[in-house]
């Protein structure tokens, strides 16, 4: 017995705000976060951890995803000139329009540095920073619902 259009009578639920549509994980597990290991992100946050994962996995790494992630670590062994900036600017904006539509990159900067530049500087926000680091991701996103909403990245390679 059918007893009409189920749709009808299902009630679903609409998420009001940004936080509430972008709710996940944190992509980086530790026990400094302070809902624990598998501590819940909102927002932009969210979409930050998310960068940094992209961005930081080598391509063919993720499982099912052979796509996923950058080549980025491998410009270190290369001659690091305007063209290879370039390269790597083209390849961070082609993962993030892929894997990542949600933002919008407001400003990208590559910056290649001779041995322990970055250290002359510390600075405590450039994620992956080691004393063998050449290049200095600088970015900053945006998220498509709200553009007032932007977040800055540091990726150390």
């Amino acid at each position: 017995m059918v007893l009409g259009n189920s749709e009808a009578y299902t009630v679903k639920y609409i998420p009001i705000g940004i936080d509430e549509q972008l709710t996940g994980l944190s992509s980086r597990m530790s026990t400094a976060n302070a809902g624990g290991v598998f501590s819940k992100k909102y927002g932009i946050a969210l979409i930050k951890d998310n960068l940094i994962d992209l961005l930081s996995t080598k391509k063919g790494d993720r499982v099912m995803l052979p796509d996923y992630g950058t080549n980025i670590h491998m410009a270190v062994f290369e001659e690091l000139d305007s063209y290879l900036r370039k390269d790597i600017e083209n390849t961070i904006l082609r993962a993030i329009a892929t894997y990542e539509p949600r933002v919008d990159v407001k400003n990208l900067e590559v910056s290649v540095y001779a041995d322990h530049e970055f250290f002359a500087n510390p600075n405590s926000d450039i994620v992956g920073l080691t004393e063998e680091s050449k290049i200095l991701i600088s970015l900053t996103v945006a998220l498509k619902e709200d553009a007032l909403t932007t977040e800055f990245i540091n990726l150390a390679f």
